[in-house]
């Protein structure tokens, strides 16, 4: 059964009339498929269909009516003028007055779309539709979203009821629509799985309420990339398939219609997608978007819950950003629990899964992670606030593991001693900008367990200063090292000198005091024997370091410590150059002159 029987019925009353004297309006959203439905009321019919968009004046839109008109014609002559185009016939000073379009044999029945998009007043377009129903007695009907005109024009009521006297709403006719759509779609298994799963799709269109048919065929046409990466173990999942076409289908035209940014996609990743904001006006508790369109699809997973198939990343590189590879969707999906390699399943993952494993799959990996962290094999950060975060979900539910959050938060902290006493703890640059270690609530497609509790919060802390230590100490093994790389590896000396550790090009220790590691003496007679250009180059770098520093906003103490061995060292440099020549002491003097005493002389206080 249509959506719209009102429709046929009134329309086909008012086609039968020989001069109604009035336009009827069909009113509808943007992309809710008033163009289709008229057609049946146009194509083959004594009708013409005429778009208003851009028509800017009376004269575009009898251009527009001419320009649909004369190739429907049956003689030569105006064929052979429709065939010139619009910018021809005005080159040809074609009238486009009222009176000339009669002289052409206008049928009954015109047909105008996209009225919202006429860039005319609203005196002038309905002035003029007005003399096609008036003067001409044509049956005339106007497709358009009468919302939006109203908010364009204040006086859009007043002239609308003189020419206007039947408004018909039209709704989205999704169901109609769907196969036209699916004919579109050339890859067989695509067009095979999203018939089967129409029912889902169309609900997921329902709770959307944007009734733009518009967004579900761009979500249809473009599901075909996703769909396409898939493997044939993955396709054989159904339930899994229809999840992930429930989630991509309400992103996708959330996204679409500009109602979810990338901003808000981030959200289901980051960990503060379950707080509530508050109002600093009403002082009242305020959903994000995100989680307002969470709760609008009971149908699709969108935010992200335990049983979420779509992740946050791979849904902005799809939605947001339009493409994905092929590996990288396999692998993101077969991270959630519907397309998990179960025969492959890394046993941290089995545990963030234990609602949905078995009892037996549980314990085996179990075994395996404790064998893992028993053997210190675990140093990934992430991974480590994985299982532990498992571990102290673990704790609550007094499941797999005898021990409680307390237990869980000690056993975290001698894990991450002991991989820091090895010296196989990852580093940690705290200051390379990127912000905290872990600055978002998932890892692998999958949210961080107890993310928020204290504990957490703890081992967290445990690590980042464990971590933070282990690059300091790292810092220091390079410094031992990098007077001796002078001059065979002046790049790198100068790229350790001047570079973050999350510089592109390569590891930098921009933001750990590496200088002071250095002995000024032995720094300054190893800078100062080498070539000219080789001196000053390590000059230049010792300036750009304290520039980048001061710009990026380095730690007052780093900076402070490393301000005072500038200062020994350019005494160092200066007393070399006495035992020098005087050409070499009148170079070294120069480069001081030059470079340092910028970075080593106090700023002068303000008088």
């Amino acid at each position: 059964m249509t959506v719209n029987p009102h429709l046929k019925a009134y329309l086909d009353n008012y086609l039968a009339l020989l001069n109604p004297g009035f336009a009827i309006m069909i009113n509808a959203p943007w992309g809710a498929g008033k163009s289709h439905a008229i057609k049946p009321y146009y194509q083959g019919k004594d009708a013409l269909y005429v778009s208003l968009f851009g028509a800017k004046s009376a004269e575009d839109i009898n251009r527009a009516i001419l320009m649909e008109r004369l190739p429907l014609l049956d003689n030569a002559l105006t064929k052979g003028l429709g065939s010139l185009g619009g910018t021809a016939l005005r080159m040809f000073r074609v009238d486009f007055k009222p009176e000339a379009l009669a002289q052409i044999a206008l049928p009954t029945t015109l047909i105008f779309d996209d009225l919202e998009r006429a860039g005319m007043t609203v005196p002038e377009l309905f002035g003029h539709l007005n003399g096609f129903v008036e003067h001409q007695g044509k049956r005339v009907i106007v497709l358009a979203n009468e919302e939006e005109l109203q908010s364009k024009h204040a006086d859009y009521a007043k002239y609308k009821e003189k020419t206007v006297g039947r408004t018909l709403r039209l709704h989205a006719d999704v169901a109609a629509a769907f196969p036209a759509f699916l004919a579109e779609i050339t890859d067989p298994a695509t067009k095979s799985t999203l018939e089967q799963n129409q029912a889902r799709i169309l609900e997921v269109f329902s709770a959307s309420t944007f009734e733009n048919l518009r967004l579900l065929r761009h979500a249809m046409l473009e599901f075909v990339q996703l769909y396409a990466a898939l493997d044939e173990d993955m396709r054989a999942r159904s339930t899994a398939v229809s999840d992930l076409i429930a989630t991509y289908f309400a992103l996708h035209m959330e996204y679409g219609k500009g109602a979810l940014s990338r901003a808000d996609l981030e959200e289901r990743g980051g960990w503060h997608r379950a707080e509530r904001r508050v109002s600093k006006s009403e002082k009242e508790p305020q959903k994000s978007t995100m989680e307002m369109a969470s709760e609008k699809y009971e149908a699709a997973n969108v935010d992200i819950y335990e049983d979420e198939v779509l992740g946050c990343d791979l849904a902005i590189d799809l939605i947001v950003d339009g493409h994905a590879e092929a590996a990288a969707i396999r692998s993101a999906l077969k991270s959630s629990n519907g397309f998990a390699d179960l025969q492959n399943e890394t046993p941290w993952h089995t545990l963030w899964w234990w609602r949905q494993r078995s009892e037996d799959q549980c314990n085996m990996a179990l075994r395996r992670v404790e064998t893992d962290l028993a053997n210190h094999c675990v140093t990934d950060p992430h991974v480590l606030m994985q299982i532990f975060g498992i571990f102290l979900e673990l704790a609550k539910e007094d499941g797999l593991r005898a021990q409680d959050a307390a237990s869980v938060v000690s056993e975290a902290k001698a894990y991450i001693d002991a991989l820091q006493n090895k010296g196989i703890l990852p580093p940690w640059d705290e200051g390379t900008g990127r912000g905290e270690l872990i600055d978002r609530d998932a890892y692998d497609g999958l949210g961080y367990p107890n993310r928020n509790d204290a504990e957490f919060a703890e081992i967290l802390n445990h690590l980042k200063a464990a971590m933070s230590a282990q690059f300091l100490c790292q810092a220091k093994a390079v410094a031992a090292q990098l007077l001796e790389k002078i001059p065979a590896e002046l790049d790198l000396v100068i790229q350790i000198l001047t570079r973050r550790g999350d510089d592109p090009v390569g590891s930098g220790y921009l933001t750990a005091p590496i200088l002071t590691y250095l002995d000024p003496a032995i720094a300054a007679a190893r800078f100062s024997q080498q070539a000219p250009a080789i001196t000053e180059a390590l000059f230049k770098a010792l300036v750009l370091r304290d520039k980048e520093q001061i710009r990026r906003r380095i730690s007052r103490d780093i900076c402070d410590a490393e301000a005072k061995w500038l200062r020994t060292f350019r005494l160092e440099v200066e007393r070399l150059a006495e035992g020098l020549s005087p050409f070499r002491k009148a170079q070294l003097k120069t480069y001081i002159r030059w470079h340092l005493v910028e970075i080593t002389e106090p700023p002068s206080s303000p008088s």
